[in-house]
């Protein structure tokens, strides 16, 4: 499997557990310079997953200061403001309290994407940085 692939695969994965969901952040973050950026997001877009990946590389680039991976991720933002009255939680909620903190935890740009997460800021760069190796 390549790295591409388990990225991909990852990234699926992520819609039913959220623990994917910081293993795909480290990922993107680890394998920034070492991924084949075009194959990833053929294969992404071929699974349906590549927005979730954008934002998450958008999201992680802007955490640790790496605007060439915030870049990459720009081409698959929508151009037009989504009104989100139905949010797309980035992994599925199991009860309404995981549905409030992710209504209270998200930040503004992961809703600019269309997505709610249960994590903030603060989570995702302490679990980032934990983590950070390369």
């Amino acid at each position: 499997m390549t790295l591409e692939d388990a990225t991909v695969e990852t990234c699926v994965r992520s819609k039913r557990s959220g623990h994917y969901f910081c293993v795909l952040a480290a990922l993107l973050y680890k394998n920034k310079t070492r991924m084949d950026w075009e194959r990833l997001w053929d294969l992404a877009a071929d699974r349906g997953v590549d927005r979730r990946i954008a934002m998450l590389a958008a999201w992680v680039g802007r955490l640790l200061g790496h605007p060439a991976l915030v870049k990459k991720a720009e081409k698959f933002r929508v151009s037009r403001r989504l009104s989100v009255t139905r949010p797309a939680y980035y992994s599925r909620q199991s009860s309404p309290y995981g549905e409030e903190a992710a209504r209270l935890m998200t930040p503004p740009e992961v809703r600019r994407w269309g997505y709610w997460v249960r994590m903030d800021d603060d989570g995702l760069k302490a679990f980032l940085e934990k983590h950070r190796g390369g």
